[in-house]
């Protein structure tokens, strides 16, 4: 019976680096999230800035106003994102290379996008 090699040394104990790491990050990332939830709550709550107070204006709405607003120079990553009534809906993320071809199938088969 012929035994399957075992990585020894260093090889093992970067494999055990790299799965300790894994499993703290999968525990830690929910925990992060509440974190911040509950910072920027409090933020908000001292800074008086409640629903939709101090709102900037309602970002791009098509692929098309996204380039346009990013090549303008706008700072369209500063917008503030507001809900929408779309359901069923596909939301792009990205509009280079790869999601403008993405976001102009979209159009093209009538499919609700943001």
């Amino acid at each position: 019976m012929r035994r399957s090699r075992q990585p020894r040394g260093a090889a093992a104990e970067g494999r055990d680096l790299i799965l300790a790491g894994s499993i703290i990050s999968i525990v830690l990332n929910p925990l992060m999230f509440l974190v911040g939830r509950a910072a920027q709550a409090r933020f908000a709550s001292r800074s008086g800035a409640g629903a939709g107070a101090g709102a900037r204006t309602r970002g791009p709405d098509t692929p098309e106003a996204l380039a346009a607003a990013a090549a303008s120079g706008r700072g369209v990553l500063e917008e503030v994102a507001h809900p929408t009534r779309l359901s069923n809906h596909v939301i792009l993320i990205g509009y280079g290379r790869v999601g403008s071809v993405v976001a102009s199938e979209l159009q093209r088969e009538k499919v609700p996008s943001f």
